[in-house]
């Protein structure tokens, strides 16, 4: 599962809610301070663009892949998928017994990932996406979404 551009939709008062359950006192007003007083602006030899606040947890920073990996790290407890978190990629898996028991599984779970990617702003980035049906012949399938380009 591939979130579109994922780092850009990091809501920071939602960000600052999750946190705000294990850190406190100083280090979160110290984050707080961060979101809302933190600037930027692009120099280009002698010309410099104006000073923008930023809107987005910072992809490239020292503390972005973390707080987005706290953004997002509750995302296993919303459903039965098993889900291993990548900063911006998630891998959700099944194991059923059969192509029917697939199909209600993957329906009734995803309404519960889709309402928790509402709820945190996200949407899926589907030209990303792909799925992948395993066998117990080994064998395994492949595909991507329909995506329009």
């Amino acid at each position: 599962m591939d979130l579109a551009k994922a780092f850009d939709t990091v809501d920071h008062d939602i960000l600052l809610h999750k946190l705000g359950f294990s850190i406190k006192g100083l280090p979160l007003s110290l984050l707080k301070n961060y979101f809302k007083t933190h600037s930027y602006y692009v120099a280009i030899n002698d010309s410099r663009s104006e000073m923008t606040k930023f809107t987005c947890v910072p992809q490239g920073s020292t503390l972005g892949p973390l707080l987005f990996l706290l953004y997002v790290s509750h995302l296993p407890l919303v459903s039965n998928f098993k889900t291993i978190l990548f900063p911006d990629d998630t891998v959700l898996s099944l194991l059923v017994n059969s192509m029917h028991e697939l199909t209600t599984k993957i329906n009734q779970e995803h309404e519960s990932v889709d309402n928790w990617l509402k709820y945190n702003k996200f949407s899926l980035n589907y030209c990303k996406t792909h799925y992948m049906l395993f066998t117990k012949q080994d064998e395994y399938i492949d595909t991507k979404f329909q995506c329009l380009n």
